[in-house]
């Protein structure tokens, strides 16, 4: 998907799911155990949010119990070297007790991701030490998983596993081609244009599809990132409040909607 300016890429870039690189120097300063043996540090989901989010109180970093030393992989299994964390706008809503799409995080629990890592050490055929994988890691430094639950990323673009081509992009791309099957000319209105789901749907309806693409952000600096990935149009719901927002959508779409998303 084109991006035409720095600037663009630069908002795209904060849109996407924010990847969070561990350092060498914390992760050594964090897992060492024994001097010599590192120990498999997490961040565990330690209280419920109320009102304002504090991550101070509502994450904890807990040092696992054993070395890494005595790890003993079973076949079809890897170690695998935490490097990337994605920090997702939906770990927000994971954290309350109400259900939703996905099971509430329980207090206690090593926090809910997906990150990419490097195999240390392997028992799998397919999966081979060296090789950067995809997983639900969660936020922690080390993690034995099966390989099978893994998937091996572009060495080159790593981080794309957890951005575009990772749980926001994934749901503006089977959401449009597999749900919404929008056709060539179609009107397709997306609303949270400029969240990270959103701004990639609205390049796929355009760029791919071939669509009128409308989107619906709130604030001059959200439609104007809206506009700058390609869309026809896009409302601003802020606006006055959003008393008009109906007869805005209405005006940018005098033939109507074929697809919402």
């Amino acid at each position: 998907l084109k991006r035409s300016k720095e600037n663009g890429e630069r908002n795209w870039k904060r849109r996407w799911a924010l990847a969070v690189h561990v350092s060498e120097r914390d992760r050594r300063k964090s897992a060492m155990a024994d001097g010599h043996a590192p120990r498999a540090a997490s961040v565990v989901f330690a209280k419920r949010p109320k009102g304002e989010y504090d991550p101070q109180a509502q994450f904890q970093v807990v040092q696992g119990a054993g070395s890494l030393a005595d790890v003993t992989l079973a076949t079809g299994q890897v170690l695998v070297r935490v490097v990337w964390l994605a920090m997702e706008p939906a770990m927000r809503g994971w954290m309350d007790a109400g259900g939703s799409y996905a099971v509430p995080m329980r207090v206690g629990e090593v926090m809910r991701g997906s990150g990419v890592g490097q195999v240390v050490a392997s028992r799998d055929q397919d999966v081979k030490t060296g090789d950067l994988v995809i997983g639900a890691f969660g936020w922690c430094a080390w993690k034995v998983m099966a390989a099978k639950h893994c998937r091996v990323v572009d060495a080159k673009r790593p981080t794309r596993a957890l951005s575009l081509l990772g749980w926001s992009g994934l749901a503006a791309y089977f959401g449009l081609l597999r749900v919404g099957t929008p056709k060539r000319g179609e009107c397709v209105l997306v609303s949270a244009a400029a969240g990270a789901t959103g701004v990639v749907a609205v390049q796929i309806a355009k760029h791919v599809c071939g669509c009128r693409v409308i989107g619906v952000a709130g604030g001059t600096d959200k439609v104007k990132e809206v506009m700058q990935v390609g869309a026809d149009a896009c409302v601003d719901y802020k606006k006055e409040g959003g008393k008009h927002l109906l007869r805005d959508i209405a005006a940018a779409c005098p033939h109507g909607v074929d697809v919402f998303f």
